[in-house]
């Protein structure tokens, strides 16, 4: 180009010109150049906040169990806490609401990544019916200091979660109530029982309550302890106990239960098994006791009418579904004590218009439950399901009878 070309192109360029070519010229550079390494242009942000931990039985943390929640920012942080730049920020934590109450969770790892994780274990008492909850965490996420490689503080700001289902919380431990125990059964005849004669306890907790094993009732009968055991209730809040009457059993003043404790606090006449609430928070088995009642004196020579043994329910037990040919279709009884069973007894079945009869697989060996089973055989149809008629055990010349061979 000529130079006085150039000289005459800058007389024909306005200041406002030279202003908008100089302002290209930095965008252009600073595309060029580039952030320098690790700046920091904006400071992280909150993504996402959610409940990372489940509970260990249903849907309900336990006593003791471990609730935790995870922060997710857009970018890695760094927690400090105590000490920051000369100022006592405290420890950094978050607050979870369960049921009524704010419950601290305190940070528990993930510094150095975008997760941080808080973590709380349910106390004594703790209790929230809808699942737990966290607020705004611009006020839920509390003291320490969260910053980014360039010591950026991170923003905090982030929508509260609402309840979350499939999170709730039971830190009560099950208990018996002050007049939770008594004796629920009654003589045959009059105020006494006689020989093979059941004597039935009830507890009752203050929620519902799960068995496993085979928990007892220790109650006194004259001079003796005899163990009532556990025969039905679980899944409800009243548990029922039996002890069926021996020959040598004379009490002329009446039952009574104690209520003392061993000496580690564990009482002397709840014993053996689990019982946990849905939780699986551990019973507190502590009673207040039975004094002898004359309502229930104990003759063991006495004879009496033996009571009889009682079907408590009939159900299908095999997975539900369509059932091919093959397939085997398990059908539990469940008597109202234990049962002992000599020979093949066996259980109708409806399928379709066709009556079948399922075979003793399981039980009879005493406990309170028979399993039959049938098989499908080829061309069988049922569109409405299987009907179980009513009368439908056959003993076939068996027996089935409880400890003291009363019959069912």
């Amino acid at each position: 180009m000529h130079p006085g070309s150039l000289s005459s192109l800058e007389r024909r360029v306005t200041p406002h010109t030279r202003t908008f070519l100089a302002a290209m010229l930095c965008v252009l550079v600073a595309a060029l150049v580039g952030t320098p390494a690790g700046a920091q242009t904006t400071p992280p942000s909150i993504d996402n906040v959610q409940l990372t931990s489940d509970p260990e039985t249903g849907v309900a943390y336990g006593l003791g169990e471990e609730i935790e929640a995870t922060v997710t920012f857009s970018d890695v942080v760094h927690v400090f806490e105590d000490q920051v730049r000369g100022m006592d920020r405290g420890q950094l934590h978050l607050l979870l609401t369960i049921g009524a109450n704010a419950r601290q969770a305190d940070f528990c790892g993930g510094s150095g990544s975008t997760m941080l994780r808080f973590c709380y274990r349910v106390r004594t008492g703790d209790h929230d019916g809808d699942g737990v909850s966290i607020g705004n965490l611009s006020a839920a996420l509390v003291g320490g200091s969260i910053q980014a490689a360039d010591s950026t503080e991170a923003a905090r700001a982030y929508n509260a979660l609402p309840t979350q289902p499939g999170h709730e919380v039971d830190g009560v431990v099950p208990a018996v109530p002050t007049d939770g125990v008594e004796i629920s059964s009654e003589p045959v005849s009059g105020d006494t029982y006689g020989f093979g004669e059941p004597i039935e306890v009830t507890v009752a907790f203050n929620e519902v309550v799960s068995v496993i094993g085979e928990p007892a009732i220790i109650i006194t009968i004259g001079e003796h302890s005899r163990s009532a055991v556990f025969r039905r209730g679980s899944g409800t809040d009243r548990l029922v106990f039996r002890y069926l009457v021996r020959a040598d059993d004379r009490d002329a003043d009446g039952i009574n239960i104690s209520a003392g404790t061993t000496a580690d606090g564990r009482p002397l006449s709840f014993v053996d098994g689990t019982v946990t609430d849905l939780a699986g928070n551990p019973a507190n088995r502590s009673f207040a006791g039975l004094s002898a009642d004359q309502g229930h004196k104990v003759d063991g020579g006495m004879d009496v009418d033996p009571p009889a043994v009682v079907v408590d329910g009939v159900a299908v037990t095999s997975a539900p579904g369509n059932y091919a040919t093959g397939d085997p279709i398990d059908v539990t009884v469940t008597f109202d004590e234990p049962v002992y069973v000599t020979g093949n007894p066996t259980l109708a079945l409806r399928i379709g218009t066709a009556d079948r009869t399922a075979a003793l697989v399981d039980g009879g060996n005493g406990r309170a439950q028979l399993r039959f089973r049938y098989r499908v055989r080829a061309g069988e149809v049922d569109a409405d399901g299987i009907a179980i008629p009513a009368n439908a055990l056959a003993l076939n010349g068996a027996t089935i009878a409880d400890r003291a061979g009363n019959a069912a």
